[in-house]
């Protein structure tokens, strides 16, 4: 993961060996989702601020697969 003063940008690689950049925008929570072909962009209301110092990072009660 690399972090800006307004963003973070994160590289994905899928088991099947598919590769995409993930890249979220620290005020608004626009992003992007790309990979050698295509961009798709999102927009996640819980990401707003993200990179701010007091985010509420949240905890999931949900297990990553396979555990």
């Amino acid at each position: 993961m690399q972090t800006d003063d307004c963003n973070a940008e994160g590289r994905i690689v899928l088991k099947d060996g598919r590769r995409f950049k993930v890249s979220i925008d620290n005020w608004t929570g626009w992003g992007a989702v790309s990979d050698e072909r295509t961009t798709r962009f999102l927009f996640c209301r819980a990401c707003a601020d993200i990179l701010e110092p007091d985010f509420p990072f949240r905890t999931s009660d949900r297990k990553p697969p396979g555990r």
